[in-house]
This record gives structure tokens, sequence and C-alpha cells, in this order.
């Protein structure tokens, strides 16, 4: 079941404009929070982003201070609180026991 989820939410991502990417890890922070579920979140957010690097595409003529405005660099701070917590978290600590 989780897989097959996994999939379909990957093969969203991928098919829907990137600026909704922020919408979907949001999604997973908010609805994966506990026990178990921090695992497949983890495990979602690898599947989603490996999904859209085969077609995202960045704007070539891009200043550095313009780069914060694009819609994946805007949730790239939700991304890493999530891997974060993955690593350093309660996460790392059910993976110890």
């Amino acid at each position: 079941m989780r897989d097959a989820a996994r999939t379909t939410l990957s093969k969203i991502a991928k098919s829907i404009d990137v600026k909704y990417i922020s919408d979907i890890v949001r999604e997973l922070a908010v609805t994966l929070k506990e026990g178990y579920q921090l695992h497949v979140r983890s495990a979602t957010l690898h599947s989603v982003l490996l999904a859209v690097s085969e077609v995202y595409q960045p704007p070539k003529d891009i200043a550095g201070n313009e780069a914060i405005l694009l819609p994946f660099d805007r949730c790239v701070p939700a991304m890493m609180d999530i891997i974060q917590q993955d690593i350093f978290g309660r996460a790392s600590e059910m993976k110890e026991a």
C-alpha cells in the first residue's frame, strides 16, 4: 500500500508544476509525524525528489538574489527540516532502538 501511494505521489509531483512541490513537502510534514510514519515520510520525500529531478529544469539566467524566489528553492528549508529530523531527531532514535 505504501509503495503504491509513494509511487502515485511521485508521479503526481513529476507531472504538476514545480511550484506545488512546497505544498507536497508541507503535507508530508503535517500528516506523517509520529512513529513509523517518520520513516515513511523520509522515503516518500526521497521518492518525490527523485521524480521531480527527472523533469526539473532551473531557469538559466537567474541572479543569486533571485534564486531564493524560485519555487523549488523556497521549499528547501522545509525539506532540510524533514531531513534533519530524520538524521538527528526522533526517527534517528527509533532506528537505533
